[in-house]
């Protein structure tokens, strides 16, 4: 309880030593072990998050809502990985991440940044299709942001020197965003 108390007020360091005291009375208990992932979590440490949550899980195999503050930890430490592998040029190491969150973990918002991965790696054919798969997590899951599809293959036609069509989906993103900015104001008033 002190650890938790420590951990809201903002004494991160004394909730660790308040949660590391209690995990030496009690070290099989997952719950303290979840509590430590939580503070490293917080403090946006995802790497000793991710420690303590498996040590959590490996106590307690069978508890979904621990799994699953394990698997969103990964996918956000995966993520960063990404974003840091496409800003320092490693696009294919950026694609083999966004690929294998996709697969294992449907995380289909990351489609557009595969496309872009693909696109840099000079693999067309498959950026085309992983922007193809976020127009299609768009059509349900933001509808409003369909333009950003149009944007993205608008780039990827241009790079491949299809003006024709690149210019078809630029014209759509900007219809798209047109009708959108309408629709806000129209709400507004």
């Amino acid at each position: 309880q002190l650890g938790h108390a420590l951990k809201e007020s903002g004494d991160f360091a004394g909730a660790e030593s308040a949660y590391l005291r209690a995990l030496d009375l009690a070290p099989e208990d997952a719950e303290i072990a979840l509590q430590l992932g939580h503070l490293f979590n917080r403090q946006d440490m995802r790497r000793d998050a991710l420690a303590w949550y498996g040590k959590a899980a490996r106590l307690k195999p069978d508890d979904a809502e621990l799994l699953e503050h394990l698997r969103a930890t990964l996918d956000m430490t995966e993520i960063a990985d990404a974003h840091l592998a496409m800003k320092h040029g490693r696009f294919a190491d950026a694609r083999d991440i966004l690929l294998r969150l996709i697969r294992d973990y449907a995380r289909h918002d990351l489609c557009a940044m595969l496309g872009h991965a693909y696109k840099e790696c000079g693999q067309f054919a498959e950026a085309e299709a992983a922007y193809e798969a976020y127009r299609r997590h768009l059509a349900t899951a933001a509808p409003d942001a369909m333009y950003d599809y149009h944007l993205q293959s608008g780039h990827l036609k241009k790079i491949q020197r299809q003006y024709h069509s690149a210019l078809s989906h630029y014209v759509r993103a900007r219809e798209l965003l047109q009708q959108q900015a309408v629709r806000t104001r129209l709400a507004q008033e």
